[in-house]
């Protein structure tokens, strides 16, 4: 199973799940699911932005804020992960 992460509203509580990339093909008849992956973030980035937001509610100026750390190749962005079904795709 896929990485569960936390997602959380304000309003409506929050629930634990998977975030899934798509790739539909659409035509003007029928709109077919073509692929999947499933999104794992990279829990380095995560922290820094949990960081991040608590530093902003302190006022803290953003050149005086941690940079975002490097993204790793094991933690793909879901823009790597759309490319990558588009290639299949094809």
């Amino acid at each position: 199973m896929a990485t569960v992460q936390d997602f959380r509203s304000e309003n409506r509580g929050g629930f634990h799940g998977p975030t899934v990339v798509l790739l539909f093909l659409v035509t003007a008849t029928v709109s077919l699911p073509v692929g999947f992956r499933f999104y794992p973030p990279d829990p380095a980035v995560a922290a820094c932005k949990k960081t991040d937001d608590a530093l902003k509610k302190q006022g803290v100026k953003k050149s005086e804020r941690l940079s975002k750390p490097e993204p790793k190749a094991t933690y793909p962005s879901k823009l790597g992960l759309l490319l990558e079904l588009l290639r299949e795709f094809q």
